[in-house]
């Protein structure tokens, strides 16, 4: 992540690049989001995709906020994330009364999103990796803690998405609130 010119740069506060990554954080500004999208040239959900991020360390604890990095493009705006409507698949990190809880989720584009119980806690300072491998007709979620040992694989096989989509999302919001949902992602890598 070393600049902004190989991301689509979207929402109402743009994600800062520096040495460490790239941060995306709506602000302590009551109803912002930050998106950036990396646009890949052929569509993320074919072939066995794998996916696997970088995130931390986590200095924004405080409040509530929502954020998501994964294949496919989720709605989220200023007021949060919605989980059905569109095709996508990856981890949702949640922000609740300062708890933030890291969860495996996907959709096929209908009116039902499947979701994991929660894969990690964060606290300050932590940092988390996130990694994906879509099979024929599941997808396998792993997460690993601060350097740890990679988590035990969590399989979701219901509302699977397929078909065209060409981007990986890293987005925050601070759900209509002042409290800043700020992740920072170090590296990213996909393969098709």
């Amino acid at each position: 992540f070393e600049n902004s010119s190989r991301f689509v740069l979207t929402g109402d506060i743009a994600p800062t690049f520096g040495n460490n990554g790239m941060v995306v954080a709506p602000s302590a500004v009551v109803s912002h989001f930050s998106r950036a999208l990396w646009f890949i040239t052929k569509n993320v959900f074919n072939n066995n995709s794998t996916f696997v991020v970088s995130c931390g360390p986590i200095t924004a604890i405080a409040g509530n906020g929502v954020g998501f990095v994964g294949l496919g493009l989720p709605t989220i705006t200023a007021s949060g994330m919605t989980e059905t409507g569109q095709k996508y698949c990856g981890f949702e990190i949640k922000k609740i009364a300062s708890v933030m809880t890291v969860i495996a989720i996907q959709c096929d584009g209908g009116a039902t999103a499947t979701f994991s119980g929660t894969l990690q806690t964060l606290a300050v300072d932590d940092s988390v990796e996130l990694f994906l491998k879509m099979n024929a007709s599941s997808i396998d979620y792993y997460t690993r803690l601060n350097g740890g040992a990679i988590s035990a694989v969590t399989t979701l096989s219901a509302t699977l998405p397929s078909g065209a989509e060409n981007y990986i999302s890293f987005v925050t919001s601070n759900k209509d609130s002042t409290d800043d949902m700020k992740i920072q992602f170090q590296c990213a890598a996909y393969e098709h």
